[in-house]
């Protein structure tokens, strides 16, 4: 393995696993690389990729390859924690054959809660001049698209988080299964599943004891915007459940999540 690419949708724990990852001997890891031909970490291409409007492959070329092959050549290991990385696998894959990934995910019940929280799709919460040029819109094929302006912020969110994991389910299933693997958030914030990880990657795993003392760090912190923030789903009315299991139930069970 010369190189590793981790990704997840936000608030997935992607800072966390950048910390797992830097465990490994002899690894150049960090998480969403800012570089000066990449001043916004594939953010600002993503869109365009999943939309069929950018090439994958030519967007790498231009943000991400001499860079990476710079530090393999240099003897280390490439790493990076980035959720966009999600939208490049297959492009990935054939740019750097010697590499692995790893496929976080989160239950929809508490990641889309978090993201209503934090503001996502609602502009009102954040400043006048805030660009939330990342956050994704349908594609014309889209069920989706002609009521993109009419579905309300809940129901956004909820799209949103069903478009990431489709579409890189999609992506994974364009490479060979043994060159990635799948952990859910809720199993790696508990240390599950990490010795696992750690034998597909083909490195020393760290002992329980160093396991404990990363996950036991809250590695980023995630602000409330909302004046009404969801509660958990316990507390959430019918109809929010109604709405995050339209969207989701069918990607989530894939994923292994059952809500219905």
């Amino acid at each position: 393995m010369k190189s590793v690419f981790a990704f997840g949708h936000g608030y997935s724990g992607t800072h966390l696993m950048t910390q797992i990852l830097k465990t490994i001997p002899n690894i150049d890891c960090d998480h969403e690389r800012i570089l000066p031909e990449s001043p916004y970490a594939l953010f600002d291409k993503y869109v365009g990729v999943y939309k069929g409007d950018l090439d994958p492959f030519k967007e790498l070329g231009i943000q991400r390859k001499d860079f990476i092959n710079g530090i393999i050549k240099n003897g280390k290991i490439f790493g990076e924690v980035n959720c966009m990385l999600g939208y490049f696998v297959k492009a990935l894959d054939k740019m750097f054959n010697d590499s692995k990934f790893i496929f976080i995910s989160r239950d929809p019940r508490t990641q889309i809660r978090t993201i209503y929280n934090t503001g996502g799709y609602n502009m009102s919460v954040f400043p006048d001049n805030f660009d939330p040029f990342w956050w994704p819109t349908p594609a014309k094929e889209d069920p989706s698209f002609e009521k993109w302006d009419k579905m309300k912020q809940l129901e956004k969110c909820s799209w949103a988080w069903n478009l990431y994991y489709d579409y890189i389910l999609s992506e994974l299933g364009k490479i060979d299964k043994n060159k990635y693997f799948h952990i859910k958030f809720e199993d790696m914030v508990a240390g599950r599943k990490l010795p696992e990880l750690f034998k597909f990657l083909g490195v020393p795993s760290p002992n329980a004891a160093q396991i404990k003392k990363i996950t036991s760090v809250k590695f980023a912190k995630t602000g409330t915007r909302e004046k009404s923030p969801l509660p958990v789903w316990q507390a959430m009315n019918l109809q929010s459940h109604k709405i995050i299991r339209r969207y989701t139930k069918e990607t989530a069970k894939k994923l292994g999540y059952d809500i219905i």
